[in-house]
Order: structure tokens, then C-alpha cells, then sequence
């Protein structure tokens, strides 16, 4: 079974684009992330790991993460490789087929664009219960906590 779990930061913000399905012309979104894993134990340090993303799990990883947000992964483990210029190259690299804040969400930015936009902190209800010491709902909607 090729089946792995994470929870890291991410190391830069995510890079989003749209590719159009040569078959079918459909635009499929996809993100591309790195994310710092830290070790445990005597070998401590961080693992960093390159993840991908399609669909709208993509467009949300755009929209709700930013460098340093804290986030688990879950999917699965591919093997890449490639030629260039007569040398062969290799990696693996994580299919995400979930990704879900574990931290506090990106910053909104609000007001119009005359006035100046004002950073305003959305955080989702774990980590808002986690600050204020109060117990968190213990079922969440789909739209609300996962990517």
C-alpha cells in the first residue's frame, strides 16, 4: 500500500498554475509546495519534502496557505525521472490527496482598493480554541477545515 502522512511548513508560498488537458481541453488547477518535516530523536533536524496538489484541494492551498503555514498532508508517493542533456535524473515527490490547515489560516486582506487593504487574521476553530483555552466543536464541515 503506498500511503503516507505529514504535518510540516510550508517553506515558500505554494507555486499555482492551470494546465489544460491536451484530451479533453479542461483546465485542471494544480500547487506545488515544499514543506519542512521536522525529525525526532538522536538524527533531529528537518526533512524537506515536495508535494503536489490537484483540483480544488490546489486552488485552496493557493488561496489559504502561505510560507510558514503549518499543514497535513496525506496521499501518496511517486517516483519521478527524467533525461537532460544525456544525464539521468531522479526523485521522489508526495501526491497529496488531502491537505489541511493545522495552524492558523492566511491573513484576508479587506477594504477597497482606494483605502488601503487591512490585514485581518482568520484562524480556523482549533487553533482559536487552542489560544483562548476553550474546547473545540468536536465535528467540523468539510468547507471549514479541510483544503
Amino acid at each position: 500500500m503506498n500511503s503516507v502522512s505529514f504535518i510540516g511548513n510550508l517553506t515558500k508560498d505554494a507555486d499555482y498554475k492551470e494546465i489544460v488537458r491536451k484530451d479533453t481541453g479542461e483546465v485542471v488547477p494544480v500547487a506545488k509546495f515544499r514543506i519542512a518535516v521536522d525529525r525526532i530523536g538522536k538524527d533531529a533536524g528537518a526533512d524537506f519534502l515536495d508535494i503536489e496538489v490537484w483540483g480544488k484541494q490546489a486552488q485552496n492551498v493557493r488561496d489559504m496557505t502561505t510560507k510558514g503555514s503549518l499543514v497535513s498532508v496525506n496521499g501518496r508517493a511517486k517516483f519521478d525521472s527524467w533525461e537532460k542533456e544525456g544525464q539521468r535524473f531522479s526523485r521522489i515527490i508526495f501526491v497529496a490527496d488531502l491537505v489541511r490547515m493545522v495552524g492558523p489560516r492566511r491573513p484576508v486582506q479587506t477594504g477597497a482598493p482606494d483605502e488601503g487593504d487591512v490585514t485581518v487574521p482568520v484562524e480556523n476553530e482549533f487553533a482559536m480554541a487552542a489560544a483562548t483555552g476553550e474546547k473545540a466543536a468536536a465535528t467540523s464541515s468539510a468547507d471549514e477545515s479541510d483544503f
